[in-house]
């Protein structure tokens, strides 16, 4: 960088985890030089780019818990008091299982459940008359796999998926108004 001042931060990659640390960086540090590097022209055209972009507020896991649950808050605050459309879909979350996958989870779901999460076991007749495909133990590329036919399902209602785009753009411009910089066509 040539007689630049020294960077204290460092961040590679413009992805959606990359800018929302920068922000936070450079929010809770503001004196300190917020440097972040990509190999692409532009914001969020990697790993981000590709992403589904789900979350869920359901885990076995305190910190994972605290986590989801203070990122969807921060997505509704985004959305209703920032008024930047995040394209948030809620859409539940639907894990397909076999009895004894069920079974195995059962320590899991009951430590979710108890950390506030909640779920809901769909049948397999509830799947069936859904239009699932739910017999696939007979399918030639499951039976490869080791997929059995899927017995009981678990609906987890907290969670759904923002658009990753406007997500990025939203970062991008936070991080940039409080005086973060960006590198971008930089093979790191």
């Amino acid at each position: 960088m040539g007689g630049s001042p020294e960077i204290d931060y460092l961040v590679i990659g413009e992805g959606v985890v990359s800018l929302s640390t920068a922000h936070y960086i450079k929010k809770n540090s503001p004196k300190s030089r917020v440097v972040v590097v990509d190999k692409n022209p532009g914001p969020g055209m990697g790993d981000t780019s590709r992403s589904a972009a789900m979350f869920r507020v359901f885990f076995s896991s305190r910190v994972n818990v605290m986590i989801t649950k203070s990122s969807v808050e921060f997505y509704k605050h985004v959305e209703k008091s920032l008024g930047r459309d995040l394209g948030i879909r809620y859409l539940g979350y639907l894990f397909l299982a076999d009895i004894e996958e069920l079974e195995r989870m059962r320590p899991a779901l009951d430590a979710a459940e108890k950390l506030g999460g909640s779920y809901r076991v769909v049948e397999r007749e509830e799947l069936r008359r859904q239009g699932f495909n739910i017999d696939v133990s007979h399918d030639d590329k499951a039976r490869a796999t080791g997929i059995p036919d899927i017995d009981s399902n678990i609906y987890v209602p907290r969670a759904g998926t923002p658009d990753p785009d406007p997500l990025v753009k939203f970062y991008k411009a936070s991080y940039r108004s409080l005086g973060g910089e960006v590198i971008y066509n930089n093979p790191c």
